[in-house]
């Protein structure tokens, strides 16, 4: 690892969070879970404070991320692409307090995506598919799907952003309702209707320069079987 991937100068580290609160911008909040064979979730949070004691952050979506006051947790910067691990020295409801790491790391722009929502034991596959190239869409181009909770009654219908034979992405204003590993049905791409739906995955919710959001989704070949 190199000098310059890692940021160790005090001043240099608090300004890189004074800037995440003055802009507001959003960070990737999570902590390991070990023996996991699926995609570590994650939650988005907003620094909202920064004190002596350390780093207050505001979680904003927490529902299937599981936070243990004893372990570290990891935050990761989407527009500052650096990461640290830090110890929890309080926690509330939707609040962390962390100390301020004493080292900052310098990522790649990929790394949430190849480190945390993509499972070990899907490693090998997933490392095909992201060797695929990718079309990216252009025009007015939509993708209409149901998703389990809450849009199972109804589609929803989204811009296309990306197309793969693996897999697609699309753009939504608001990350709250989609998550990391929900399934939805797929009843058209563009033009193209499917009957039966094209079974999907969610696999990533990851923020965009012009404030909006995007969903990764991986196509599915059949329904898992539930256990009786």
């Amino acid at each position: 690892m190199s000098e310059e991937s890692v940021i160790k100068d005090p001043a240099q580290i608090i300004e890189v969070f004074k800037a995440g609160l003055r802009d507001q911008n959003k960070f990737a909040v999570w902590q390991e879970e070990k023996g996991s064979t699926r995609g570590q979730p994650f939650c988005w949070g907003r620094i909202i404070g920064i004190k002596k004691e350390g780093l207050e952050i505001k979680l904003e979506y927490v529902k299937k991320v599981r936070i243990n006051q004893k372990g570290p947790v990891y935050i990761f910067g989407y527009e500052s692409n650096l990461l640290c691990k830090v110890p929890i020295n309080k926690m509330g409801l939707n609040l962390l307090i962390v100390p301020i790491p004493s080292e900052l790391l310098k990522v790649d722009v990929d790394y949430l995506e190849k480190k945390n929502i993509i499972s070990k034991e899907d490693e090998k596959k997933f490392m095909i598919q992201r060797a695929e190239k990718r079309s990216k869409s252009e025009g007015n181009n939509f993708t209409q799907f149901k998703m389990s909770g809450l849009y199972q009654k109804k589609s929803k219908k989204f811009r296309l952003y990306d197309l793969s034979p693996n897999g697609l992405s699309f753009l939504i204003q608001n990350p709250e309702g989609f998550e990391v590993d929900e399934e939805i049905e797929i009843i058209n791409i563009n033009q193209k209707e499917f009957e039966p739906p094209l079974l999907g995955e969610i696999r990533s919710v990851r923020s965009m320069d012009d404030g909006q959001f995007k969903v990764g989704i991986l196509f599915k070949t059949s329904k898992k079987k539930k256990s009786a």
